[in-house]
């Protein structure tokens, strides 16, 4: 018996015993308390790009389960924090370990709609979807006929609730398409091995007509299968098990929804620091490190930054410095932040940070593993964590080994990048920000076409 069959067999059960408990009638009063029009679509149309929906799940089949130290309340904030466009709650007691009373907590917590994911077979579930407080709720093609289908959506629109119809192949596409359901999500989950197959899910999505809308479902590890599914066509794309197993939901969510930033370092003139910003750098870096080759005096680099557009951000960068001597320099010259790339102890930062945003800058050995760096990270406090790829022996640590730091921390990437580099960086080690400074110049000046196209191809991720 496959996993879904196994599922289905509980559900059945389930329902039965609820309908005991409290029957049917009941739970249609209950239900029109809530009767409001779903604000599900109108939400996720509003986004100018595509709209994530964020999930919440407490387990699930076959797989271990989430460790997190968040509580359901905090996550919530985090996930409207992170510009979530709704928020998906998987209520299946037995193998999801959810309940539709999480439905009425999410409301406690948030505003967005929540979409109530559960197994549906009967009208009882519709109803008691409502009751709890959903906007919309999931019907999943592969287990109800085509008569069934048909009436769910209807009773769903009905009562206040928006219908999401899943589907996995053209023919349950076909079915869905004979609902009033305007979200056709596409599940790149099989339901029966829990395969995923984004490849597939992309060719079912692009077959959904433009009257409807297509929701990506399943497969979302990282921001490469988020803008994967959007550049086929998703107008929503559901997230889940990455923002489970991370207790800094915010910071994915808000890395697939906005380009990655980019710091231009080694800044030395006026003319680059126009040009950077006038291409769309989020940072301008100015090094105060003696001895460095592009080293600038605070005095000069006052001057560049007199010059700057307004809300220009600007990092000082220092090593080993004296406290008093950044204080200073960063509060003369307004800094946004200071990057500290010297072997400054956990004590340093926080006494920095008291003053001044922290960026604390590593360079690692290449053959650490991802679990060695973040027991590292762990001991700082910091905005930013810049990792330079390049050790001392110009080694560079894999892009793997970032990846898995990237979704778990704000890192700043650093080391080696050049307009050619920094696609495949931005998509594989999923960082908050690319910092270059030699990969953007032509004989040890800043080139301005390099600057434009280093900064275009590290947004087009």
């Amino acid at each position: 018996m496959s996993v879904l069959e196994q599922i289905l067999t509980a559900t059945r059960k389930k329902i039965e015993r609820k309908k005991q408990k409290t029957p049917l009638d009941f739970m249609m009063r209950e239900a029109e308390k809530n009767r409001t029009k779903s604000q599900f679509v109108d939400k996720i149309l509003a986004r100018k790009g595509a709209a994530i929906i964020a999930e919440i799940k407490n387990s699930r089949p076959n797989a271990p389960c989430f460790s997190t130290t968040l509580s359901f309340g905090e996550r919530m904030r985090r996930y409207e924090k992170g510009g979530a466009s709704a928020i998906s709650i998987v209520v299946e007691e037995k193998f999801f370990g959810g309940s539709p009373q999480m439905v009425s907590e999410a409301k406690r917590h948030s505003s967005l709609p929540i979409l109530y994911k559960d197994f549906i077979l009967d009208p009882y579930q519709i109803y008691e979807a409502k009751a709890y407080g959903a906007d919309a709720i999931l019907l999943i093609a592969k287990i109800i006929n085509d008569r069934n289908l048909r009436y769910f959506a209807e009773l769903a629109k009905k009562i206040g609730l928006e219908p999401v119809v899943e589907v996995q192949t053209e023919t349950e596409l076909k079915q869905a398409l004979g609902t009033q359901s305007r979200c056709i999500a596409v599940n790149a989950r099989n339901l029966h091995t829990l395969e995923v197959d984004r490849e597939h899910a992309i060719r079912i999505g692009k077959l959904i007509p433009r009257d409807r809308f297509f929701v990506a479902f399943s497969g979302v590890e990282n921001k490469k299968n988020f803008t994967d599914y959007v550049k086929a066509g998703a107008r929503a794309v559901l997230v889940g098990s990455v923002l489970m197993e991370s207790d800094s939901p915010d910071m994915i969510l808000e890395k697939f929804i906005n380009p990655v930033k980019v710091k231009i370092c080694g800044v030395q003139t006026k003319s680059a620091a126009l040009t950077a910003s006038r291409y769309g750098a989020d940072f301008l870096g100015f090094i105060f490190v003696k001895g460095k080759k592009r080293t600038i005096d605070p005095l000069v680099a006052n001057k560049i930054i007199e010059s700057l557009p307004k809300g220009a951000q600007t990092v000082g960068v220092f090593a080993d410095a004296p406290f008093a001597d950044v204080i200073t320099v960063a509060k003369k010259l307004h800094l946004s932040a200071v990057q500290l790339h010297g072997d400054e102890s956990p004590s340093y930062v926080k006494r920095v940070r008291k003053y001044v945003p922290v960026w604390k800058a590593f360079r690692l050995s290449y053959h650490l593993s991802a679990k060695k760096i973040e027991r590292m990270l762990k001991d700082y406090e910091a905005e930013y964590f810049l990792i330079d790829r390049l050790d001392r022996a110009s080694k560079s640590l894999p892009m793997e080994t970032l990846g898995v730091l990237g979704s778990r921390y704000p890192i700043a990437l650093a080391g080696g990048l050049t307009p050619d580099t920094v696609k495949d960086a931005v998509s594989i080690a999923q960082p908050s920000v690319v910092d270059v400074s030699s990969g953007v110049e032509r004989n040890g000046e800043k080139d301005s076409e390099l600057i434009k196209q280093f900064i275009k191809n590290a947004k087009s991720i």
